[in-house]
């Protein structure tokens, strides 16, 4: 269910990278970050309304998965997990993006181990030895708040570099 959540936006998000690489690219800063906002403010809205249904319908989607009340307890613990960090996805898979898009892969790799690797590996061990099933239960949702965060430190150069030169463009452009 939470795969279905990312996919669709990490989709999403990936048909406004090509647009934010042609304006990078063409140096037309400004357009690339109207962009990005948008992409990321919509983005944020998918986000929640698979919150909605995630935290209001979990014990229908995880019926439909089994009909072992035990297991379904289970699911629900992790939708209702995985709900809180989903307002962040749509900003961390923006940011993601537009590192693509501007030619910094080291900023975007980070972004994208970061969920997995990086924060998700050691969460898993640190959450579980202190809280059981309930740190493992939240591990994943905690790695990508932390990995939002994380791409939003890489993301805060990038933005200003590209707002600055914007501004200079824009100087340029009207003293012509």
């Amino acid at each position: 269910m939470i795969s279905m959540a990312f996919m669709l936006v990490l989709g999403y998000v990936s048909g406004y990278q090509p647009f934010a690489g042609y304006n990078y690219g063409a140096k037309n800063y400004r357009r690339m970050l109207s962009a990005l906002k948008f992409v990321a403010i919509s983005s944020t809205c998918i986000c929640i309304v698979f919150l909605i249904p995630f935290i209001f319908c979990a014990r229908a989607f995880m019926s439909i998965f089994t009909p072992e009340e035990e297991i379904i307890g289970i699911g629900i613990q992790f939708l209702h997990a995985y709900a809180l960090c989903l307002p962040v996805l749509g900003i961390q898979i923006s940011l993601m993006c537009t590192f693509q898009a501007s030619g910094a892969a080291v900023r975007a790799l980070i972004v994208n181990l970061g969920r997995q690797c990086i924060f998700n590996m050691p969460l898993i061990v640190i959450l579980n030895a202190l809280w059981q099933f309930k740190g493992l239960t939240y591990a994943g949702p905690v790695a990508n708040i932390f990995t939002a965060i994380l791409a939003a430190l890489l993301g805060i150069p990038l933005l200003r570099q590209l707002s600055g030169e914007s501004a200079e463009n824009i100087i340029q452009k009207e003293s012509k």
